[in-house]
């Protein structure tokens, strides 16, 4: 195939390459899952990429003077539906299986697959089932019948014995494709309709020798005792997730610290010899790379011909350089001690801080950047340097922001919004504030330039208030309660990721219980302030320091407590706004502070909310519920 970009020969070679053993972890990082909170979610995306099957190799004969195929199913009581075997295109035994008459049909075969690895998952279902035939047959090693081996690009490469067994009444992908080739379907079950699925009886065999009559289970049992008896299988685990190569052939990235003896044995480098540092200008680019297609079957990296660097008087260095993930999987335990200069971190400071409270970060780090973490921290736990063996106690994974048009933002889709101009237009403060009031913040959410300017009045009618501040001004009872409620409001909420009703909350207080006051107390702008910080941090700090004369810095101050005898409400104020604007504000029984219906039937009886919605499409409602201790929000999205 091409490359992506300058659409350059994509050669594929065999390359020595540093692995480490992440399989050897599989276990115990599927058992470790149970130990920390995350997300159901996010935790069977990472079972399933490590994809723990139990179930046996199978031997299928191919004759006295071959060795015998081996074939790994989950499903070894179906061993008597078997018509066909079909093996992946790098199958290590395929030269040697294919026919003389169908070699020049499996290599175009090959090929045309490879050429197709561009192509999204949409574009390969299109395609549909492929195979082709390699004119060889196994010996089936229940009935000894000849079962047709086959070639298909949907068999995955490198996954247990590359290669499946077909059962058509058992699967649908290889019902699929025998019904395409032609192949024999032998019906298995007694119902012929029969697909398993979670919670339902298990299917009773039929047509299956030995088994028929038995359910599942007991099918199951009874054959691999049959085929471990008479040598034809055995019980094994094999994984979907392959050790994890760590070389790359590029110039930037980890040196490994080791050297290449001139008797083929490796050394590391001495230790006053560290850190090996990269060479300050590398030669580019590879040598060996011919774009005619003659290129050489011998690999060279790019740092092999900074020959000054890679030559020693002992050896030659190794000119693989580690992957990214190298440094990913251990920074945040460096950040605990930065500038030891004898270990990456002393144990006392780990023991101390790990495991990490609170990780956030993008959904698209499970199968990658936290596997490959909890990987690294359960052996430095294995060699006594850690005492947790989990690097992290919670997970939380951001949402995403899609366009105005409900699309993931994208320069080609022209719905991508620039942070520069929104930044230069409305503020940095007012643009963090505002993708935190988008939703919940694991969920995904829709950028509405009309709520935005909400926000910003939220800003501006905060800068109001402290232009207020009187040193003789006191709270009333009241503002005193209100305060007190947004403070627990905001805390709770935060303390529980929850910043967008905790936004809702300080629009409350802000824009509702404090309108019309003429004289803001000095304690009340202090605790403002404080409550503000985590949300726009910027205005917060020039209020701090410029407006109330207090010391640098507002983030390193106290967070804000409150009487939890002010904060319990008989009736709950809910805010009602139009695409983020603030029409009014209703107040309901606090045992409705909860039910949307209620709260939108009782809004939309305000005239004012009338008006504003009537003849219009209300595209969706925003609905924040409000409880006996906190005020909850109604926002209507009208075009």
């Amino acid at each position: 195939g091409l490359s992506k970009r300058g659409g350059h020969p994509v050669l594929k070679k065999n390359v020595k390459q540093w692995i480490l053993n992440i399989t050897q972890y599989a276990d115990r990082l599927l058992d470790g899952l149970d130990d920390f909170d995350w997300s159901d979610e996010e935790k069977e995306k990472q079972r399933n990429h490590i994809g723990r099957a139990e179930g046996v190799n199978i031997k299928f004969g191919m004759g006295e003077d071959n060795d015998d195929l081996e074939v790994f199913t989950t499903k070894p009581e179906t061993i008597n539906g078997v018509t066909f075997i079909v093996l992946s295109l790098d199958h290590p035994q395929l030269d040697s299986i294919i026919t003389d008459g169908c070699k020049e049909d499996v290599d175009a075969y090959i090929r045309k697959s490879e050429k197709q690895k561009q192509l999204s998952h949409r574009e390969k279902a299109k395609l549909g089932k492929t195979g082709v035939s390699t004119g060889s047959c196994a010996i089936h090693p229940i009935t000894k019948q000849e079962i047709p081996i086959w070639v298909a690009d949907y068999v995955t490469s490198g996954y247990a014995t590359d290669g499946v067994m077909g059962v058509p009444s058992g699967d649908d992908r290889d019902k699929d494709f025998a019904e395409q080739y032609d192949l024999p379907v032998i019906s298995i079950y007694e119902d012929d309709h029969y697909k398993k699925e979670d919670g339902d009886t298990e299917g009773v065999l039929r047509n299956s020798d030995t088994l028929d009559g038995l359910n599942e289970t007991e099918a199951r049992a009874a054959i691999i005792q049959k085929l471990e008896e008479e040598g034809t299988g055995n019980q094994t685990v094999n994984y979907r997730m392959h050790d994890w190569v760590f070389s790359r052939q590029r110039f930037w990235g980890e040196p490994f610290p080791v050297i290449h003896m001139p008797d083929g044995s490796i050394a590391l480098v001495d230790d006053a010899d560290l850190p090996l540092e990269l060479p300050a200008e590398p030669n580019y680019p590879p040598d060996n790379l011919e774009v005619d297609g003659n290129e050489s079957d011998e690999v060279t990296n790019i740092l092999d011909r900074s020959e000054d660097w890679a030559k020693t008087d002992e050896g030659t260095r190794e000119t693989n350089t580690m992957p990214g993930a190298a440094g990913s999987s251990w920074y945040f335990m460096r950040y605990i001690d930065p500038h030891n200069a004898d270990e990456f971190a002393a144990s006392e400071k780990l023991n101390a801080w790990l495991p990490v409270d609170l990780y956030m970060g993008g959904s698209e780090h499970t199968t990658g950047h936290v596997l490959y973490a909890r990987f690294w921290h359960m052996v430095l736990h294995d060699a006594g340097l850690v005492d947790s063996p989990e690097p992290f106690k919670k997970i939380v994974n951001q949402g995403l922001v899609m366009g105005e048009d409900g699309e993931k933002m994208s320069k080609s889709k022209g719905n991508a919004v620039s942070v520069d101009e929104t930044i230069d237009e409305y503020g940095a403060d007012v643009l963090r504030v505002y993708t935190m009031f988008l939703g919940g913040y694991g969920k995904t959410a829709r950028w509405d330039r009309d709520q935005i300017a909400g926000v910003e009045r939220l800003i501006d009618n905060i800068t109001d208030i402290f232009e207020k501040i009187s040193p003789d001004a006191e709270m009333d009872d009241k503002t005193k309660r209100d305060l007190h409620i947004c403070i627990k409001t905001i805390t709770d909420d935060t303390s529980q990721l929850k910043f967008n009703t905790a936004i809702s909350g300080l629009m409350k207080f802000v824009n509702k219980d404090l309108k019309g006051v003429k004289e803001i107390p000095p304690e009340l702008a202090n605790i403002l302030c404080r409550l503000i910080a985590p949300y726009a941090p910027m205005l917060a700090e020039e209020l701090w320091c410029n407006v109330l004369g207090e010391e640098y810095s507002v983030h390193k101050k106290n967070w804000p407590e409150y009487d939890e005898t002010l904060t319990t409400l008989d009736t709950v104020e809910i805010v009602i706004q139009i695409n983020g604007k603030l029409k009014t504000v209703i107040s309901v029984d606090a045992t409705e502070a909860d039910n949307e219906e209620v709260i939108s039937q009782q809004a939309q009886t305000v005239e004012k909310i009338r008006n504003a919605i009537g003849g219009k499409q209300v595209n969706r409602q925003i609905f924040v519920p409000g409880n006996a201790k906190r005020s909850g929000l109604m926002n209507y999205i009208v075009k």
